[in-house]
């Protein structure tokens, strides 16, 4: 989703089947992640499912609209057209990656042996 949003898509739209989620909570993450695919990218998102929870997001992660699961609805969400870029649309998982570098950098420096200092 960065990639198309760097790319001038000014609206995200999400076809999901969570079908296969059944009644657990799993279709609440799902909408969880979509949530932060808005907010990662400034973008509103417009969320359509077949038995879960269809929604519209807006750029800041808020929920304007909001269809009950395992219903059949026909309705219209409320939306906009967003041209900014993030500095995660921008530049990407540089960040993330630099932040594992330095965890695991960090993690191996704490398991070398230290050398005490001899008394005089």
């Amino acid at each position: 989703m960065r990639e198309v949003a760097g790319e001038g898509a000014e609206v995200f739209v999400n076809l999901s089947n969570d079908g296969y989620f059944g009644r657990s909570a799993a279709r609440e993450q799902h909408l969880l992640l979509a949530r932060m695919r808005a907010v990662e990218n400034r973008r509103w998102l417009l969320r359509s499912t077949n038995d879960g929870i269809t929604v519209s997001i807006d750029p800041q992660g808020r929920i304007w609209d909001r269809f009950a699961p395992l219903q059949r609805t026909v309705g219209r969400l409320r939306f906009g057209w967003e041209t900014t870029k993030t500095p995660y649309t921008r530049a990407g998982d540089w960040f993330a990656w630099l932040c594992l570098a330095v965890g695991l950098v960090s993690a191996v420096w704490e398991l070398m042996p230290r050398r005490s200092a001899s008394p005089l």
